[in-house]
């Protein structure tokens, strides 16, 4: 069991297979933000947000935007 569960860029993709950004608000890369949504109707994607904590799941959106993130966990 975890408390959190964090993808950094187009790790959002295999967060969304698997099932755990269903209706959860989520980022990813801007140049893969449409493709998301595409795939999986039921994520909420923001692409105009550099990271975003819904619930238990954090989603950035690029490699420097992940390490807003990971700061952001230890705040």
């Amino acid at each position: 069991h975890s408390r959190r569960m964090t993808s950094v860029c187009s790790g959002a993709f295999a967060l969304a297979a698997a099932g755990l950004l269903d209706g959860r608000r989520a980022t990813t890369h801007w140049r893969m933000a449409a493709l998301l949504q595409r795939r999986y109707p039921r994520v909420q994607v923001q692409s105009d947000h550099i990271f975003i904590h819904d619930g238990p799941v954090w989603t950035s959106a690029g490699i420097s935007s992940g390490i807003d993130l990971a700061l952001a966990l230890i705040e």
